[in-house]
């Protein structure tokens, strides 16, 4: 699984067990995410860590295991009461309710076949044998329609059962101890080489992502995406807004404090090839009466939210 997926999934998790009020809430889904969850290899994650060598991305990724551990720790009491039998039951009951209305639909008719042969019919007229035997093959055909009913609900019951037999695999124990090992992992990993970081902090990510998503200079992208992306350590996934490129140059130069000092030029130059830039020089930094109102947007959740 890529990174960026097991931090999807890892939030995703921690998303769904916030708001458990109930065991009852705890369904199949959720259980289905969790065992996914198990079912990864950390060790190829932990690979994958070391080989995009990103400090803030394991920052990121601890903060997202944290959130999670501390989420299953708030929900304690409720996750220990889930049975996995209990979730299968649930997960049945259509099916249940199924069988329980073909029951209820076979019973008289299968009553009317046990009282009919036991009456006695030796005196009766040939007019109430045919009426009775006319009665009894309908019977008999309402009753073999019934049972053919219901088997094939049975065999859907079974099958869907049998499906749901790896449920009974999910042990919440697993689940902590897959968390813990991918904490340590993390952990680890904190101090690994930092050359694929540029920003000093990881706040000025949180910074950038906001000004290019809600002044709308970049197509709609989540953080992570974004943040693989602005540190050169998967494709490029940015894609400006028509007529927004300037604004896009003015936000690289402004971010120049927020880059180690060392390392902004690369930076710069990897952002302005990437976005396709060719006009960066001329408008990244316009004078003050030059500026436009989203000039001085930016220039103001700069000043407000960079400290």
């Amino acid at each position: 699984m890529k990174l960026s997926d097991h931090l999807a999934l890892i939030n995703k998790i921690e998303y769904k067990i916030k708001p458990l009020s109930s065991v009852r809430e705890i369904d199949k889904d959720l259980i289905d995410d969790m065992i996914a969850f198990i079912e990864v290899d950390n060790s190829d994650i932990n690979s994958q860590l070391i080989e995009k060598k990103d400090i803030y991305f394991n920052k990121l990724y601890q903060t997202g295991i944290h959130n999670l551990n501390k989420a299953l720790e708030l929900k304690k009491d409720i996750i220990k009461d889930f049975s996995s039998s209990s979730l299968i039951y649930r997960e049945l009951k259509g099916e249940y309710i199924k069988l329980d209305d073909i029951y209820e639909e076979i019973e008289p008719i299968s009553f009317k076949k046990r009282t009919d042969k036991s009456k006695n019919m030796v005196f009766e007229n040939p007019n109430e044998k045919n009426r009775r035997d006319f009665i009894r093959e309908t019977v008999n055909k309402q009753y073999e329609v019934l049972k053919k009913k219901l088997n094939q609900a049975v065999r859907e019951r079974d099958e869907k059962s049998r499906k749901l037999q790896y449920l009974l695999s999910f042990k919440i124990k697993i689940l902590n101890e897959s968390i813990a090992e991918l904490d340590k992992i993390t952990t680890e990993l904190i101090n690994i080489d930092t050359d694929a970081k540029f920003f000093k902090d990881e706040k000025y990510v949180r910074l950038m992502h906001k000004l290019m998503i809600d002044l709308k200079l970049i197509e709609e992208i989540d953080i992570f995406r974004f943040l693989f992306s602005i540190n050169f350590t998967s494709d490029f996934e940015l894609k400006s807004q028509k007529g927004r490129m300037k604004y896009i140059c003015y936000i690289i130069n402004k971010f120049e404090d927020f880059i180690y000092p060392e390392k902004y030029e690369e930076w710069k130059n990897c952002m302005i090839e990437n976005f396709n830039l060719r006009n960066y020089d001329k408008v990244n930094n316009p004078s003050q009466e030059n500026k436009s109102e989203l000039h001085i947007k930016i220039d103001n959740i700069i000043e407000t939210e960079s400290y």
